[in-house]
């Protein structure tokens, strides 16, 4: 501590104005990009899987059986949002219309095989809301590591 630094009681003096209070966890894993954007495919693919889950509970509820194929079309409908989303706002994408759309696609066949495997069989044990509820997580894992390091790319 240098000689002209104000102190009392042996210790330094420090004005409310000077000390910073260290960032939270919150504000850390802000401000690393793949975090920011893995919080964007979150909230983009929250707004898209609720369209999914409307859509299904509509067609249900209408009297739609199997009940697969009503999760199978919100699916599909959410699956476009979920695209354009995805595109624009979470990896601002630039690769070609075609290469990407056609990469997308056989991801969201793979997903939704997955969603379709995972309700069956937890639709068995459980209401089929909460049935997908356990889909859509694990398809949202599925999704996020192939659209950054395959389908957006």
């Amino acid at each position: 501590m240098s000689s002209d630094t104000p102190t009392t009681n042996g210790k330094p003096n420090t004005s409310a104005a000077e000390h910073k209070p260290s960032p939270g966890f919150w504000q850390r894993l802000q401000s690393l990009p793949a975090a920011r954007q893995f919080m964007r495919f979150f909230w983009s693919g929250l707004f898209a899987t609720g369209c999914h889950y409307a859509l299904m509970i509509w067609l249900v509820e209408l009297g739609l059986r199997p009940m697969w194929l009503a999760t199978s079309i919100g699916f599909a409908v959410s699956a476009v949002l979920n695209f354009l989303l995805a595109r624009f706002l979470v990896f601002s994408s630039d690769a070609p219309w075609l290469h990407a759309g056609l990469r997308y696609l056989i991801m969201i066949g793979g997903g939704l095989l997955l969603n379709a495997v995972v309700f069956y069989f937890l639709a068995q044990h459980m209401f089929y809301i909460a049935a997908q509820v356990g889909a859509t997580a694990t398809v949202f894992i599925y999704n996020f590591f192939i659209s950054k390091f395959w389908v957006h790319r």
